[in-house]
């Protein structure tokens, strides 16, 4: 795969305890994928490889044919966890631009609209609801 996410057997174990088996996986460039599993599962795990916050154990991850934290550094990508990273008090859309009001050198024209990050998840009709609104 030359662009987009690629997953080769990467696993992540912390100690004794294997928090994600080995996976492989490769999503194309504008690809939505779904990560469905029970609570404990490695979900989590394998979003915060992907978003460059942990190493995999074994195996590798790329994205855009880069080790994440790069992709990640080069501001290509954006992060965002389910709650309690979540502000309850802000809307769907102002916790999607919170990096923006944060931090203002991010809000350079090369970002994309939260907008356009909402619709392409399927949430921009739920730009005003609290998180709380919204199933996990």
């Amino acid at each position: 795969m030359s662009a987009g996410i690629s997953i080769a057997a990467a696993g992540k174990s912390f100690g004794d305890l294997e928090a994600l088996t080995p996976i492989t996986l490769d999503v194309a460039p504008g690809e939505v994928v779904t990560l469905l599993g029970p609570s404990g599962c490695g979900k989590t795990t394998l979003l915060r490889m992907i978003a460059g916050l942990e190493t995999p154990t074994t195996g590798s991850v790329s994205v855009d044919d880069e080790p994440p934290a790069a992709a990640r550094a080069a501001k290509r990508f954006g992060f965002v966890p389910q709650s309690p990273a979540l502000l309850p008090w802000r809307s769907v859309e102002a916790n999607v631009r919170l990096l923006q009001d944060v931090n203002r050198a991010a809000n350079a024209p090369s970002l994309p609209d939260p907008l356009v990050l909402l619709d392409a998840v399927g949430l921009a009709r739920f730009r005003n609801a609290l998180p709380h609104e919204l199933s996990g």
